[in-house]
């Protein structure tokens, strides 16, 4: 029983050499660029008719569109129409 603990205290004690060895977050700082992303996404979502800052705006918050198509004529042609979301 002894040994069984004395191991299991070597472990923890590797565990919290490995744990000290790790860089301390700045919550606050983190906060401050999440929010400035924030801003960003506002401004780049305002201008509709700005695709590209529309798909970097997806790109950066990783979102993804999935809709559904379906086939309608317009004039002599047919052409795919939004036709609803997954």
């Amino acid at each position: 029983m002894f040994d069984k603990l004395l191991l299991q205290e070597q472990d923890l004690e590797r565990q919290l050499q490995v744990k000290r060895q790790m860089p301390v977050r700045d919550d606050a700082a983190e906060v401050d660029a999440a929010m400035g992303v924030l801003d960003r996404m506002t401004s780049l979502a305002s201008d509709q008719n700005n695709l590209a800052a529309i798909g970097s705006l997806f790109t950066g918050v990783n979102a993804r569109l999935f809709l559904r198509f379906t086939e309608v004529s317009w004039g002599n042609r047919k052409v795919n129409r939004v036709a609803g979301e997954w």
